[in-house]
C-alpha cells in the first residue's frame, strides 16, 4: 500500500525542489540583474511565510482542541480544514511577492 502524501508534506517538499537552489543562488550572489534577484528572494519569503502560516494553523487548531473538547469534533470538519489551508496558502503567496508587485521599484539610493 503506498502512503498518502499529507498538505503538511507539500511545503518541505517544495522547500528541497524550489527553495533550497534558490536560497544557494542568493548565497552564489546568482542572479545579478534586480528583477531576478527578486523572483529568487521572493520564492524563498513565499516558501517561509507559508511555512510559519502553517504553523499557526496548527497551534491554534490544537489549541482549539483542548480549550473546547466537545466543539472540536462539531467545528473542525475537513472541509474547514481544506479552507483554512487554502486560506493560508493564498496569505503566504501574497505576503511574499508584495515586492514583486511593485512595493520595491529597484530605486538604489543616494548613498549607495
Amino acid at each position: 500500500m503506498v502512503p498518502r502524501r499529507s498538505a503538511s508534506m507539500t511545503i518541505p517538499i517544495l522547500r528541497w525542489w524550489a527553495g533550497i537552489p534558490c536560497v544557494l543562488a542568493a548565497i552564489k550572489g546568482l542572479p545579478t540583474n534586480f528583477l531576478g534577484c527578486l523572483a529568487v528572494n521572493s520564492i524563498i519569503i513565499v516558501l517561509t511565510q507559508i511555512s510559519i502560516f502553517g504553523l499557526l494553523v496548527i497551534a491554534v487548531e490544537r489549541y482549539y482542541a483542548i480549550r473546547c473538547p466537545y466543539d472540536y469534533c462539531r467545528y473542525c470538519t475537513p472541509r474547514l480544514a481544506a479552507f483554512v489551508i487554502v486560506v493560508y496558502w493564498l496569505a503566504g503567496i501574497g505576503v511574499g511577492l508584495i515586492p514583486m508587485f511593485g512595493w520595491n521599484r529597484g530605486v538604489w539610493s543616494v548613498w549607495a
